[in-house]
This record gives structure tokens, sequence and C-alpha cells, in this order.
């Protein structure tokens, strides 16, 4: 795939006429914006980015926080506490109101 299409870039225009997915717009909007340069667009296609994926991939940045309602715990199984390096800071526990 790389020798195939090596060197080909997609104009800003091009991604504007797509229809996408969420995470798919999300690549996109990175590329056409800069985020992502032009030569990296064989790395990160679109249409083959799942939330998962966007998730997992640092390009996308970290996982910073809930949203939740007042004295509600976060399980300690949730998936989101196991993968970022906020599970590396056991006593911060910034989403937890004081007192």
């Amino acid at each position: 795939m790389l020798e195939k299409h090596y060197g080909q870039v997609a104009s800003k225009e091009e991604f504007v006429k797509r229809a996408y997915f969420c995470s798919a717009l999300v690549v996109a909007c990175y590329i056409v914006t800069g985020i992502i340069h032009d030569t990296a667009q064989l790395a990160y296609k679109a249409d083959a980015f799942s939330p998962a994926d966007i998730h997992e991939d640092d390009t996308f940045g970290w996982f910073l926080g809930y949203v939740a309602a007042d004295k509600k715990n976060i399980p300690s199984d949730d998936p989101l506490m196991n993968c970022t390096l906020w599970r590396d800071l056991p006593k911060l526990r910034w989403w937890v109101q004081p007192g």
C-alpha cells in the first residue's frame, strides 16, 4: 500500500466533499487543519479510524476527566482509568470533590 500510494495527497477541497462518520470526521479535520501533515495522510486514512483508535492514539490528545454528578465515583475497572498516564497517580483523584 505504501509503494502504491506513496506521495498521493488529497487536497482540502477533496476532504470537504466527502461524507464521514464521527471518527473519520475527526481524522479528516486534523488533516485539513494541518495537525496531521499532508505527508502523513497515508498513515492516517480517515475512513480507517474507529473511536477506539482515536482514543488510543496520542496524536488525537489525551482523555482528561469525566463529567459526572456530584458524589459519583469512577469504577476502578473503567477502561479509561487503565489506559492513560493518570493511572500512575493513584493519590491524585482530581475528579473527586474534597470534603
